[in-house]
């Protein structure tokens, strides 16, 4: 059984359901990526300054 918001929005046999259609029916609608893409390039700025630097942490 599947609920969103306090309502049943399926049910079955669980090996029916797949990641996809398990998420599609708890948020309402289909997800095209579960997680967005990563960027490799570090957290900064628009100016390219760091975002946030931390020094002499114990």
């Amino acid at each position: 059984m599947v609920l969103r918001d306090g309502e049943v929005v399926g049910s079955g046999v669980t090996k029916a359901f797949t990641t996809e259609k398990l998420v599609s029916l708890m948020v309402g609608r289909t997800m095209n990526q579960l997680f967005p893409e990563r960027r490799n390039e570090g957290a900064r700025s628009e100016d390219g300054a760091p975002i946030l630097e931390v020094r002499n942490v114990s």
